[in-house]
């Protein structure tokens, strides 16, 4: 999310967050602010390059914390306490906040318990506003409209799928319930598990749906399969990024998670993912393919009588493997 109200209140200075900054690039990419600074490297993925930072629209200096910093809170434990994130001008609530909480929940309804944290926060607020996560590569069954997907057949080619003949790295099938099985690739990369893992799952196992086994799964941007009258690209922006939570008046934007993590070392964003998914990674040079995309930034206009969410759509394009 890049907050496109320069010069004014709203405006505030880049977050540290690598994933945050890689998605400002792109998006300045697709206005023309950032000129040929040329493709990323492995070395310098996830930040803005000097020039890049030079030619941004400049916002006016400020040297209150809570009108010029941003905060992403994580409390696996519980609620993130509001009083803790008052000094902060935008608080921005990361997927896994309160997992404690909706891990044990049968089904799992992360994105609900999101949406208390953010009524806490919004209520306790001093003029802070306050973002949510979306994640635009992993899929997470734990959200409601995920789950849905996972569930019904009809949206399978919306998912990368396991290479057609093992072996595979990453289990097909759920640990504990060793029938709920998926072609859909999908990984433990910060899965909760029963009893333990990256959230603990209350008895008798973790409940990602029906036959969805839980971990990481991988959205197919390319799929033109149309599902209820929607395509993915439909979906994706209507009842996932601008759901109930999405268009609440609450929510002033979003935090797109669009990086690859490198822990199965480059290109693998998770171990042996690539041999999972029966890829190649293609050197710089030779990637020819453009994909265009939108990135969405939700921005609070006021009128005199009401306060709406208008949308605002940043293109930009990227090459893909």
């Amino acid at each position: 999310g890049i907050n496109a109200e320069y010069g004014s209140r709203k405006a505030f200075p880049m977050s540290r967050t690598k994933s945050l900054l890689a998605l400002a690039m792109l998006a300045a990419a697709g206005q023309g602010l950032l000129g040929s600074a040329g493709p990323r490297t492995k070395g310098d993925i996830g930040y803005l390059p000097d020039n890049a930072v030079r030619r941004l629209p400049a916002a006016p200096a400020r040297y209150q914390m809570n009108r010029s910093t941003i905060i992403m809170p994580c409390n696996n434990s519980g609620y993130m306490d509001p009083g803790r994130t008052a000094a902060w001008s935008i608080i921005d609530f990361d997927w896994s906040n309160g997992k404690a909480i909706w891990t044990k929940q049968r089904p799992m309804l992360d994105e609900a318990v999101l949406q208390n944290q953010v009524v806490m926060s919004t209520k306790a607020s001093l003029g802070q506003t306050v973002w949510v996560y979306r994640g635009s590569m992993w899929a997470y069954p734990w959200y409601s409209s995920v789950r849905k997907t996972l569930e019904d057949p009809a949206y399978a080619d919306w998912y990368i799928k396991f290479k057609s003949e093992g072996p595979w790295y990453s289990k097909k099938c759920d640990a504990v319930n060793t029938t709920d099985c998926s072609e859909a690739y999908h990984n433990q990369e910060q899965s909760p598990a029963y009893p333990h893992g990256d959230g603990d799952c209350g008895a008798p196992n973790c409940y990602c749906g029906n036959n969805v086994p839980c971990g990481f799964y991988i959205w197919n941007h390319s799929s033109t399969t149309v599902v209820n009258g929607q395509t993915f690209l439909d979906w994706f922006r209507d009842s996932y990024v601008f759901d109930y939570q999405g268009t609440s008046p609450l929510v002033s934007g979003f935090y797109f998670d669009d990086w690859w993590p490198e822990s199965g070392g480059f290109p693998d964003p998770f171990p042996h993912m690539v041999d999972d998914l029966s890829l190649i990674h293609i050197s710089e040079p030779t990637r020819l393919l453009s994909i265009s995309y939108a990135v969405f930034c939700l921005k609070k206009k006021k009128t005199r009588n009401n306060k709406h969410n208008t949308i605002q759509k940043l293109k930009y394009t990227y090459i893909r493997d």
